[in-house]
């Protein structure tokens, strides 16, 4: 059993967390078009590469926001919201499209930018 106080990251900073690129960062789901789903083990040195393939074919400047509405146990949504992260920019995340909720949730960055 590992001790709570084990558990609470307060008092590291970046720096002081090493992750190695082949650990395992996500266990996602495929959408079982042949077949059962089944579950998918990925590495941040996955998530890095395809962040990058993504940032070269649509870069992404550091204050983008990007609307994402796809479930976070697929590769498409997990991998949405790492590349725009990784870029520096921020993610709405709905659980549905809802154009009226959509346009209260991105309006704060729309007006931030001034638009």
């Amino acid at each position: 059993m590992i001790p709570d106080s084990t558990l609470t990251m307060s008092s590291l900073s970046a720096a002081d967390i090493e992750i190695r690129l082949d650990a395992l960062a996500a266990l996602l789901y495929t959408g079982g078009t042949t077949g059962r789903s089944k579950g998918v083990m990925l590495t941040h040195a996955n998530f890095w590469a395809a962040s990058m393939a993504r940032a070269a074919e649509l870069p992404n400047p550091p204050d983008s926001v990007s609307l994402l509405v796809a479930p976070l146990f697929h590769v498409a949504g997990m991998g949405r919201l790492v590349g725009q992260t990784t870029a520096g920019g921020a993610c709405v995340t709905m659980a549905q499209f809802k154009p009226d909720a959509v346009l209260a949730a991105l309006l704060p960055f729309y007006a931030r930018a001034g638009r």
